[in-house]
Formats: structure tokens, C-alpha cells, sequence
């Protein structure tokens, strides 16, 4: 738990990998954004720019690269699941496509 403005007494932050984003992260967020009903225009915006990202970084076959690691746990081992490049975004998309086609309705 962290308070407010900054983080948790002894809590160490480091960055692996790359950095920058990624495409699991920014289905992450894309999930969120319509799990938490986007209806503001800088929301709306924002879940489209997520969208762009994972189409342009989509590859011809349909798969995503395997990138950075996923997340880190016991401060030193690396976590990476292999299914998590290609489950999330095609799950982010697909609830962007549904909740696009309902506004649209609307």
C-alpha cells in the first residue's frame, strides 16, 4: 500500500526490460477503461490510442511479439506467460469492438 503522492516505505522500484510500452499492459489498460464504462471524450481518446497501439503492433500472422518480461516477484525472479501477448489484446479488442458497435447504436 502506498500513501498518497508516493510510495510504500522500502519499496524498491526498477525498471526491466526495455521499457516503453507494451502490448499486455495496454490491453490491461483498455480493459479497465471499459470495464469502468469510458463515456468521457479524454477517456474515449485514450482507449483509442490503446487500440492503435495493439493493431500497430500486431503482426501479419495475427500474433503479437513476445516482449518484456510480464512482471517480477519475490524481487528477483522474472515472470513472462507466453499466452498473455496474444489473450489480452484480442480480449481488449474485442470488448473495444462490442462497446464501439453499442455507442454507435446509441
Amino acid at each position: 500500500f502506498a500513501p498518497p503522492g508516493g510510495q510504500a516505505a522500502g519499496a524498491a522500484v526498477e525498471t526491466f526490460g526495455p521499457g516503453g510500452s507494451g502490448v499486455v499492459q495496454t490491453a490491461w489498460a483498455v480493459l479497465g477503461l471499459m470495464a469502468a464504462g469510458v463515456s468521457q471524450p479524454e477517456e474515449v481518446a485514450a482507449a483509442e490510442r490503446g487500440v492503435r497501439f495493439l493493431m500497430q503492433r500486431q503482426l501479419p500472422t495475427g500474433d503479437w511479439e513476445q516482449e518484456a518480461i510480464t512482471g517480477v516477484f519475490n524481487r528477483s525472479c522474472g515472470i513472462t506467460y507466453t499466452a498473455y501477448r496474444n489473450a489480452f489484446p484480442v480480449w481488449a479488442l474485442g470488448k473495444y469492438d462490442a462497446w464501439r458497435r453499442a455507442h454507435r447504436a446509441a
